[in-house]
């Protein structure tokens, strides 16, 4: 049985599921980092997709538990989400390699630690309603861990506090939670016009900030 890509969704709303070719490697034109390909798609039916180059500088190879595959994906993932948020990544229907640079802006220079997003507690609630609705419910994966190591990176919150982020939005009557994990309510299921435009708008800011470059470049 062939193994599910993870999937995960940005703060601005966006479902995205990655692939990654492992290792982190030298790069091969005598510069001082490591790179690692990859392709996140977008999981909305649009059948668009980025492919990327992580160039991940030495100061930050130092910051991370290892570099190999188990302990570097939660880190890999969450630079391509945090670029999708600031939309510095762009979603095509072809291939074209984009350059990530994983590079000090991704360093919290007080603790000494990684810092992808800062979001409220508000945004992080609709992070994880949006995940339910579309990882849960839209792809079928029906139970989604709520508090994974990878959510508690990119949001910069401990598990605990997701999960009680998730006991909020049970309460609320939008997931049915079981542990870590939440499913979809009826209530949730009733609102999927609401999520669907939420990210389309979410796709259509990006694509008009590409848009705008693309033509200020001609």
């Amino acid at each position: 049985m062939e193994k599910q890509k993870p999937v995960y969704l940005t703060l601005s709303g966006l479902p995205l599921s990655f692939e990654l070719q492992w290792p982190f490697h030298k790069s091969t034109s005598g510069a001082d980092f490591y790179v690692l390909h990859g392709t996140t798609w977008l999981e909305d039916g649009t059948g668009l997709r980025a492919e990327f180059s992580i160039h991940l500088t030495q100061t930050m190879v130092e910051l991370l538990p290892s570099p190999e595959q188990e302990a570097a994906t939660p880190y890999a993932i969450n630079v391509v989400r945090k670029v999708v948020d600031t939309k510095d990544l762009e979603f095509l229907k072809s291939g074209k390699r984009q350059p990530i640079p994983l590079s000090s802006r991704f360093k919290n220079f007080k603790e000494n630690t990684w810092r992808f997003m800062s979001p409220s507690e508000a945004e992080v609630k609709d992070l994880i309603r949006r995940s339910i609705f579309w990882v849960g419910h839209k792809l079928g994966r029906v139970r989604v861990d709520i508090a994974d190591q990878t959510n508690a990176l990119y949001t910069g919150m401990p598990k605990d506090k997701l999960l009680e982020i998730g006991l909020q939005l049970a309460s609320e009557g939008w997931i049915e939670l079981d542990g870590h994990h939440a499913m979809a309510s009826q209530k949730m299921l009733g609102a999927a016009a609401q999520f669907e435009k939420e990210e389309q708008d979410a796709l259509g800011a990006l694509q008009q900030k590409h848009a705008f470059e693309s033509a200020h470049k001609s």
